[in-house]
């Protein structure tokens, strides 16, 4: 690592706990991984490797879609419901914030932005969850639209759609995950996040930081691998 770049004491630690065996935790099980299906995370300050990552296979990315869709068909996906949404986003919202300095550092040295631009994207992420959470109850209620003849009513119904693909890019990796996941949460659906193999950290922290504030298992889940790194026939 370069004399100037950040440090967070062993942040990589959580990542080497998640892939330490090359495991992945789905739906209160946990699913090995071969030894070879991993792939390296380097920081592109001063291309260091910053830990590992699974490079998933085609069933355990089977398995994520199955335990998300589960998720999308529970009580969470409920229009009624959505005042405990609101609640769960604004947890997400406090514990990114709690996190801020950290997170930000770890974005840095994943995707080589400066640390001021990171930890303005980790103050907009957590707004950005604060926002939906104001806005969910509004969104989702019945709206009704007028209509000529006064002996009719009409009324639009909001339902969530299911399971949501949100696929991220390697130079705002955070945020741009952060623009799909809050609103489709929000909506009563479930999320799975594909991130850039290029710069996946922080994806993978924003899965534990939504476990950690209490949503329902696969209600944010990550796929990783694929190329460039990985197998092109796997996640990617």
């Amino acid at each position: 690592r370069g004399r100037n770049a950040p440090t967070m004491g062993r942040p990589w630690a959580r990542v080497r706990q998640w892939t330490g065996a090359l495991s992945v935790r789905l739906a209160g099980r946990r699913l090995r991984h071969e030894a070879s299906y991993s792939i390296p995370v380097i920081s592109p300050r001063d291309g260091s490797v910053l830990g590992d990552v699974p490079d998933m296979t085609a069933a355990e990315v089977d398995a994520k879609v199955r335990c998300g869709a589960a998720c999308a068909r529970s009580e969470w996906a409920d229009p009624a419901r959505v005042g405990e949404r609101s609640a769960a986003l604004r947890r997400v919202a406090a514990r990114l914030r709690a996190q801020r300095e950290d997170l930000a550092r770890m974005e840095t040295v994943d995707c080589g932005k400066t640390l001021a631009e990171s930890l303005a994207d980790v103050d907009m992420s957590a707004d950005l969850f604060d926002y939906y959470s104001s806005r969910a109850g509004a969104v989702m209620a019945p709206a009704r639209v007028a209509v000529p003849d006064p002996a009719f009513e009409s009324w639009v119904h909001a339902h969530p759609v299911g399971l949501v693909a949100c696929v991220t890019p390697w130079n705002y990796p955070l945020l741009q995950a952060v623009v799909k996941v809050a609103p489709a949460l929000a909506a009563g659906c479930a999320t799975l996040i594909k991130p850039s193999p290029l710069a996946p950290l922080s994806c993978l922290q924003l899965e534990a930081t939504c476990q950690e504030a209490d949503l329902p298992e696969g209600a944010v889940a990550v796929v990783t691998g694929g190329p460039p790194g990985g197998r092109a026939d796997g996640a990617a």
